[in-house]
């Protein structure tokens, strides 16, 4: 029998842990990261180090909204679990997990507040809760009803925020909304290469573009809507 941790632990800890992921994020990511707007949509090229910095945003809305509800949504259920919640485990001490499910793929912290990893495969299991915040990991890829029919509508009542971080993925959703957002006084809308974020030297991506397509270097090193 696992047991779980005593529920208690001081704001200094949680104000500490939140100091932490926000001190290992690249400038680029802190950019993003303070721009405050309700929606914020972030289109970057790969290992731009989109998912760390997802997963920091959600870690620290829950540690400011006791007993808050939030979603991280991918493209698929197995995206999610591939994708984040190794990661999630790994950046959240195991001091602050009041429980930790991990066929749904769910932490709870100590001040009661809950983060899922769900797939967007079926929007319709997305139903039926009322949101604090959500993160929408490569957006682009995501069904576009499982944000304007779901998403959306469960941040209403609380009028959560939401982040859309993604690569491009053509002409789709993702490039509509965008262009919306960047007229939207709610919004902000941020534009990084691969080279932009620090992660990937020039050498590299340079080895790349000599090796692929001119519209899918494009579109995954440059983030350009092609």
């Amino acid at each position: 029998i696992l047991e779980k941790p005593t529920p208690a632990i001081s704001s200094f800890d949680f104000d500490a842990l939140s100091h932490k992921l926000y001190s290992n994020l690249t400038e680029p990511q802190k950019v993003v990261y303070d721009a405050g707007a309700r929606f914020t949509y972030l289109c970057s090229g790969r290992r731009f180090g989109k998912t760390y910095l997802a997963v920091t945003r959600l870690i620290n809305w829950a540690i400011e909204s006791n007993g808050g509800l939030f979603y991280y949504v991918t493209a698929t259920y197995r995206m999610a679990k591939q994708i984040a919640w190794v990661q999630l485990k790994e950046m959240v001490p195991f001091e602050v997990f009041a429980s930790k499910n991990e066929s749904e793929l769910s932490v709870t912290l100590t001040n009661g507040s809950t983060i899922y990893l769900k797939g967007a495969e079926d929007p319709d299991k997305l139903r039926g809760v009322s949101l604090s915040g959500v993160v929408i990991d490569e957006a682009a890829y995501v069904r576009e009803e499982a944000w304007t029919m779901v998403l959306r509508p469960a941040l209403s009542d609380k009028q959560g925020p939401a982040w859309f971080i993604t690569t491009p993925a053509g002409l789709n959703w993702f490039a509509e909304a965008w262009d919306a957002a960047e007229e939207d006084d709610q919004s902000a809308c941020f534009s990084y290469t691969t080279v932009d974020g620090g992660q990937v030297t020039p050498e590299e991506v340079a080895a790349a573009k000599r090796t692929l397509d001119a519209r899918t270097y494009s579109q995954e090193y440059e983030a350009s809507f092609v």
